[in-house]
């Protein structure tokens, strides 16, 4: 009898004890809303802060298909995840980051003279509803004092100084992986765009398409071009060498002659759990894909999500509500950006 009293009262406590935790818990992202915190590893890691991102989304408006809480298998374990506080207090909702080569400055400063400046642009009427913010992200290939330097002078710009991309086109789906992670930890965010150093991101057209489907809330949302046309097998995997597409590791990792679903680099965007499970696993647990987006769809083929197929085009395609198109040279940007600030329309005079 007195081993059974014994068992209750421990039954007991324990479920005490776990009340309690989760009060405490509740009353930090709590205290969290209302003075923000940064990214840091203190007991609930990444977990505490996208729960604090899914209180905002709750309290901003409405719930989520897919569910109203981060789920504890989309959480980064607290040991994975550096202690960092976030770069700024604002929370945005959309932050563009742009993986980018270091020696590629004349690419970053024609993106800087044209479509960066849409979030300024009294014409950009989304842009003032809606806070975002775009970024560059280089690594320690080339001179990182340089590097740093570029960053600290333009403001739109990090370095992810433990990582670096030796050749152009290499090791794509990491140099991804790690910018991710990079914003993730340092940045508050509802959604990430995933752009290319020839992308244009028509802004206002994206922001008003987020605003007339209400997708604002749907933080396991990845949405992009999930089609390629003109291919009879669009996610077959290229095993000759002679093609531009060749993939020489995926087959060999996976096993697979075809690659999952997924949305292709000219951009696509990630909710906010979706990042957030991708910076927070430890830095060996994904295999090293060549195909960047490929290698992206592949991480995220197991996660539950909601998938959206959106306007993006793998060349210019200026008109037909494209929200994010590819394959601009320097020129083309600034022909975009003087026919956007003299007339509102990037696409006046030509189609590209």
């Amino acid at each position: 009898m007195l081993c059974v009293v014994q068992a209750a009262v421990g039954r007991i406590f324990v479920w005490i004890m776990v009340a309690v935790a989760m009060a405490a818990t509740a009353a930090e992202l709590e205290a969290c809303n209302a003075v923000g915190c940064g990214h840091g590893a203190d007991d609930a890691g990444l977990l505490q802060i996208h729960s604090q991102n899914a209180l905002l989304g709750e309290r901003a408006g409405a719930g989520d298909a897919l569910g109203t809480r981060t789920p504890a298998a989309l959480a980064a374990p607290s040991s994975l995840v550096a202690s960092t506080a976030l770069t700024d207090a604002t929370h945005y909702d959309l932050f563009i980051v742009i993986p980018a080569h270091a020696r590629e400055k004349a690419r970053r400063d024609a993106i800087r003279k044209s479509w960066f400046g849409y979030a300024a642009s009294s014409r950009c009427k989304a842009c003032a509803r809606h806070p975002t913010k775009a970024m560059f992200c280089v690594g320690n290939e080339s001179d990182v004092v340089e590097s740093r330097a570029e960053a600290a002078a333009h403001g739109d710009m990090f370095v992810t100084e433990d990582y670096g991309q030796n050749a152009f086109w290499q090791d794509n789906s990491m140099k991804t992986l790690k910018c991710i992670s990079y914003a993730v930890r340092h940045y508050s965010f509802r959604f990430i765009v995933k752009a290319d150093t020839d992308s244009w991101v028509y802004m206002d057209r994206l922001l008003d398409f987020f605003d007339s489907r209400s997708l604002w809330s749907k933080r396991r949302l990845y949405a992009g071009d999930f089609l390629v046309r003109g291919k009879d097998q669009p996610n077959a995997v290229i095993t000759d060498p002679e093609d531009k597409y060749y993939d020489p590791t995926y087959r060999g990792i996976s096993g697979l002659n075809e690659y999952p679903r997924y949305a292709h680099g000219s951009g696509y965007i990630l909710g906010i759990d979706l990042a957030a499970y991708l910076a927070g696993q430890a830095e060996d647990t994904f295999e090293k894909f060549h195909m960047e987006d490929a290698g992206v769809g592949s991480w995220l083929m197991p996660i539950r999500k909601e998938f959206l197929q959106l306007n993006i085009h793998s060349s210019p395609h200026c008109h037909q509500g494209a929200v994010i198109d590819h394959g601009l040279d320097k020129t083309s940007m600034a022909e975009r950006w003087a026919r956007y600030t003299s007339t509102g329309n990037p696409c006046v005079a030509k189609g590209h």
